[in-house]
């Protein structure tokens, strides 16, 4: 059975209707649970459903507690960014088409407020390397108590 489309139609009208009110709702910093989707389009609390697992699905929102969804802004493209060491101390840090040139002291202290970023950088991956760890032992604690009869 082929798709046409008058049966394609609907559904994105659908899910354009609930991204609008999804932009209305951030816009006037109201939270935004299915139920209230349901209630701002006139939908279906299960069509709603349907299409925000869809969004989240495809990158376009985040649940940050259950029931509630938020939109995630996209993040551009990464420039290109380099740092030059240059003869007498001074740096040229280039981020696209941005130039800066920085000495010692000013590189140390730009380098202080940018070191909480790789920080917390760091341990997100600490955290999500030892999430899997030990996820990985309770499925091998679980199996080995199945095995055991335990």
């Amino acid at each position: 059975m082929s798709t046409t489309t008058a049966e394609v139609k609907p559904k994105v009208e659908t899910r354009t209707l609930i991204w609008d009110a999804l932009e209305s709702l951030r816009a006037s910093a109201q939270v935004a649970t299915r139920q209230r989707l349901a209630n701002v389009t006139g939908l279906k609390l299960v069509t709603v459903d349907d299409h925000l697992k869809s969004m989240v699905e495809d990158g376009l929102l985040r649940r940050p507690v259950n029931g509630v969804v938020e939109i995630i802004d996209p993040m551009p493209e990464p420039r290109s960014v380099s740092v030059t060491l240059m003869p007498g101390g001074l740096s040229k840090v280039e981020v696209g088409d941005i130039c800066l040139e920085l000495w010692p002291q000013e590189r140390r202290l730009l380098g202080s407020l940018l070191q909480g970023d790789a920080s917390q950088l760091s341990n997100i991956l600490a955290g999500e390397q030892i999430n899997t760890l030990v996820g990985q032992v309770w499925g091998e604690l679980r199996q080995l108590k199945r095995d055991l009869g335990g």
